[in-house]
């Protein structure tokens, strides 16, 4: 039973090492795409600017753990070199619905937005309200690569743990030592005398 036990907690603790070293990795490649988009919505400030259309405002509800929050998803339409785009804006959630509908009162399908879009590229593109002070974007860059290291390099140590362990049978007592040892006496004993028989019989 208490092999099983450990059995059952070393594959558990696999599964978990593995697991983690993972969901390090994929957190450090999300953080990295992450960073650039944030590096992006500063440099957009530096864009090509051209007027958006709202088409739709909606708000919209999600759970977090126990809790609903609120937050707008907005969608446009604009135009670069006479070809239409459309983007969307999803606005920092709230508790609740009321706030975001404060705060998008101003706006309504058919009102006019300011973006800047990338001019080799004007498919990307960010509005306004993408944009912060060059800080508030490293923050939230560095902030989650280092998080995703952390995940990573614990992923990492708990992988190099399990290579080093062996599972080894538990420890006999001295009783049943004993009497392991006295059976390899007997047996050993056993063997001459047979060894001895066919001496005498040849």
């Amino acid at each position: 039973m208490k092999n099983n036990r450990q059995g059952v907690l070393g594959l558990y603790v696999s599964m978990v090492s593995i697991a983690t070293f993972v969901v390090g990795g994929f957190a450090i490649y999300f953080s990295f795409i992450y960073g650039y988009s944030q590096w992006q919505a500063y440099q957009s400030q530096y864009w090509p600017q051209t007027t958006a259309v709202i088409e739709k405002i909606d708000f919209v509800s999600s759970k977090h753990k126990s809790k609903t929050l609120f937050h707008a998803q907005v969608n446009y339409r604009y135009f670069v070199a006479h070809q239409a785009y459309s983007g969307e804006y999803q606005s920092s959630r709230t508790d609740t619905l009321s706030e975001q509908q404060e705060q998008w009162a101003a706006y309504s399908v058919g009102d006019t937005l300011s973006v800047a879009y990338q001019s080799f590229n004007p498919s990307v593109v960010f509005t306004r309200f993408d944009q912060h002070p060059w800080w508030l974007h490293a923050i939230k860059s560095i902030g989650l690569l280092l998080f995703s290291i952390l995940i990573f390099l614990l992923g990492c140590a708990m992988c190099l743990s399990m290579l080093g362990v062996r599972y080894k049978e538990p420890r006999a007592n001295k009783r049943e030592r004993a009497d392991s040892q006295r059976e390899c006496r007997m047996n050993a004993i056993a063997r001459k005398k047979a060894q001895g028989n066919l001496r005498k019989k040849a």
